[in-house]
């Protein structure tokens, strides 16, 4: 059963990578721990970004929640433990309310 406050919504082609959309998954995953049970309810929009001039693609994720709106970048290798950056994102998404 999807959580009422942590909306997915997964953009492009991320869907269509089977190797990074299960990275993303698993890190959704830790991303709902982190708000806990008590978060505000918050919208988090996955996107598989163009390649860079080297050719290596990126994650995106739009965090957004009470027309706030932080994003960030991830390679495929920091999806394995974003639990860090995750804070800090959603930090700043507090941070951009006050």
């Amino acid at each position: 059963m999807p959580d009422p406050r942590l909306k997915m919504i997964v953009a492009g082609d991320l869907a269509n990578n089977k190797e990074l959309h299960e990275l993303m998954l698993k890190a959704h995953e830790v991303l709902r721990v982190v708000l806990g049970p008590a978060g505000t309810p918050t919208t988090a929009e996955w996107s598989l970004l163009p390649p860079d001039e080297k050719g290596r693609r990126a994650i995106g994720l739009a965090l957004s929640e009470m027309n706030q709106r932080v994003e960030i970048k991830f390679a495929p290798d920091e999806l394995n433990n974003p639990r860090k950056r995750l804070d800090r994102a959603l930090a700043d998404l507090k941070s951009t309310q006050s």
